[in-house]
């Protein structure tokens, strides 16, 4: 029974129609095994990937349109509403990847097409203000992460991770890595957990001596054709949770606290559910939120003791739903 759990409001994008461009963000509220809508807007064409900024109540979304259309759609949600309070071009195509900046003055973006890593100042209320340097390259920009020895970016179809400075933009570094779509890093160990989306792999780096420590499968078996799509670190640290959408799965590998290495693979769901696009997690580790894209809907769980199982709570209707984020409301 989950009697007297808290509130939690989260994000999810509920997907988009490629042939209509018809698409949805809507905020819904989660109290006690009970799920309502709270708002929805229907501004961002093809909203990919949010950000919260929980200082000023404001959500950054990005708008992954093509021919230089892509857009930074920015919510207000101070009145528990999705209020459009700003549009900003990214001067880019496909903007797939957005973050807020640990220095809250900055949103660091990702196009997966043409306009590669970009970066966007925003004043002391969070409106974005102007532009700042980027790394205008044809190639794609899946992910980012800001590290202090720079920004990491993941290059998806090229293979590779590149490290650049952040004064100067410049390249420091950068690895072969196959096809990396997203990571965590635990600073702790220096390690950087790479999740390779064409391969079915993890890969476990030394972001210091850009190394590759440790290599582990995410699918049941190697052979599996599959598509891991989202990788998140539990809240607590020792636990990292994958979603594949090849063979319909989430799985979860313990984190050695001491070592950072990977150990203990289990399987916590295999069931109807189909392309497991997008995970998110509740901040006290207790619900796993799964948005299943081609089975439309999106699905909550409670997670068992030390992450050893997770038990259906409901079911939320949703077409195409391809994101999903708690957010601290």
């Amino acid at each position: 029974m989950m009697n007297d759990k808290p509130c939690y409001k989260y994000v999810f994008v509920v997907g988009f129609d490629k042939d209509v461009h018809d698409s949805e963000l809507a905020l819904y509220s989660f109290v006690n095994n009970n799920v309502s809508i709270i708002d929805n807007s229907k501004i961002a064409m093809m909203p990919s990937s949010c950000s919260f900024d929980c200082r000023n109540k404001l959500l950054y979304v990005t708008d992954e349109m093509n021919n230089m259309q892509g857009k930074i759609v920015v919510y207000d949600l101070s009145n528990n509403s999705l209020k459009c309070v700003q549009l900003y071009n990214t001067h880019g195509s496909n903007p797939c990847y957005i973050e807020l900046d640990k220095t809250m003055r900055q949103l660091n973006v990702c196009h997966y097409t043409y306009g590669g890593f970009q970066t966007f100042q925003l004043n002391d209320f969070g409106v974005i203000q102007k532009k700042n340097n980027g790394i205008l390259i044809e190639d794609s920009c899946h992910f980012c992460l800001n590290l202090n020895c720079g920004y990491v970016l993941f290059h998806t179809q090229e293979n590779r991770i590149s490290i650049i400075s952040h004064d100067s933009f410049s390249l420091v570094r950068s690895m072969n890595i196959h096809s990396p779509r997203k990571g965590v890093y635990i600073c702790s160990h220096g390690f950087l957990y790479v999740l390779s989306e064409r391969r079915s792999i993890v890969t476990v780096v030394n972001i210091n001596t850009m190394s590759i420590v440790q290599e582990v499968c995410t699918a049941k078996s190697r052979e599996a054709i599959n598509s891991p799509s989202s990788i998140l670190l539990s809240n607590d640290g020792r636990h990292l949770i994958i979603s594949n959408r090849g063979e319909n799965s989430i799985v979860s590998f313990n984190i050695d606290l001491k070592s950072g290495f990977l150990s203990e693979f289990m399987v916590l769901y295999s069931g109807n559910g189909k392309c497991p696009r997008d995970i998110s997690i509740s901040f006290d580790d207790r619900i796993l939120a799964v948005a299943f894209k081609e089975s439309n809907y999106i699905e909550l769980f409670e997670i068992g003791f030390d992450f050893s199982c997770l038990s259906s709570i409901t079911r939320i209707t949703s077409y195409a739903p391809i994101g999903i984020s708690f957010l601290d409301l």
